[in-house]
Formats: C-alpha cells, structure tokens, sequence
C-alpha cells in the first residue's frame, strides 16, 4: 500500500488505524447497512488479512466469484485484466452483470453498486498479491546488500544501468553520499563494468 495510488485514496492510514484499533474494522457495506450478516461473513473472509480494505487484484476477483451470481471465474479474470490494464470498456461491459449477479445472489443491487464502485476505485492501485512476496523479498534482500555490501551492491547498480549516462549520474550522487568512492578507469584495476574493489568502486 506505500505507493502513489493507495497513498492518494488514503488506503495506508485507514489501513494502519484498523491495525492499531484506532478505527473500528468493518466490511464493504457494513457500517452503511448494506450488507447482510451473511454478506458480512463472506466479505471477511476475502479481506480479513487487510482489515476490510481492498488491497489485492484477488480479493476483487474473489468478491466478484463469491457474491455475483452468475460472474464465472472467466469474468472475474476479464475484471481482474480490465483493472490492471485500467480498460474502461471492458469494466463498463461487466459492471451491470456483476451488480445485479449480487442483487440476484440475494445481497441487493445496492450493495452490488457499492462493492463495483469500491473495485473500480481501487483499480488504479491494486496489486497482484502473488508478487507481494517476491517483491517483499527482493526489497529485504537489496537493502541487506546495500547495508553490508556497499561497494558491491553499488558497482552492480551503476553496471546495471550503462548505456544511460543520464540514470549513472543520478545514482553516482548516490553512490558518494553513501561514502563509497568512485575512481576514474584504470588499467590496472578496470573491467568492462563498474568494479569493486575492497571499499572503492573502479
């Protein structure tokens, strides 16, 4: 939730005050008087894990399967795609058939309206969760690299980025305000990439 998206719509502070018991956790529709008891229930099974909030590109596939009747697990993947891809048309296409699938699921068209536009919201920033963790991942390990290997994080870095002079010297700024010195080529030292040695980089 700590990107452009979800920090616009204040995803992340609703977020964190349902975690911390600051605000009370509720469902789609719940506080409204939308959602029955049983709508409630399937609701939290889908969003437990992020305090009633839609997060996950899953979690709108998952609420339009469980409370549309009628939305195929081919639809909820078409609404997944047209989220992702922000596809107006397609969304428009699905919409009337996921609100009255919930009207005809026995949840009412207007908790259908609410959920849609609560899906279609969050279509500028939901995210796959399966990517979650390896991104999660990749973060931990970088910055685990970037504290204990400096000189060896940072040469890959710049090696990463030859080709585009412009991007090199953003990063070189980087490089030496982290205390990591940067040597002009060598003969003696030189590869054919940004080199590490010992606490210089070559």
């Amino acid at each position: 939730i700590y990107r452009p998206g979800p920090l616009s719509a204040g995803v992340d502070k609703d977020f964190a005050a349902r975690k911390h018991g600051r605000m009370k956790v509720v469902m789609p529709g719940e506080s409204e008087g939308l959602a029955n008891p049983q709508a409630v229930e399937l609701l939290r099974t889908m969003l437990a894990d992020t305090y009633g909030s839609l997060i996950y590109q899953e979690q709108g596939m998952l609420i339009a399967r469980q409370l549309a009747a009628g939305f195929t697990p081919g639809d909820a993947d078409k609404l997944r795609k047209a989220i992702g891809k922000k596809k107006q048309d397609e969304m428009d296409k699905l919409r009337p058939k996921f609100v009255t699938g919930v009207g005809k699921a026995g949840f009412g068209e207007a908790l259908g309206e609410l959920l849609w536009n609560q899906i279609e919201g969050f279509g500028s920033y939901g995210f796959n969760k399966a990517h979650t963790v390896a991104y999660g991942l990749i973060t931990y390990q970088t910055a685990w690299l970037k504290t204990h290997y400096r000189a060896q994080y940072f040469a890959a870095l710049l090696s990463s980025m030859i080709g585009n002079n412009d991007k090199i010297i953003e990063y070189m700024r980087h490089v030496r305000a982290a205390g990591v010195k940067v040597v002009p080529p060598d003969i003696n030292l030189s590869e054919s990439e940004f080199t590490p040695v010992g606490e210089t980089i070559v």
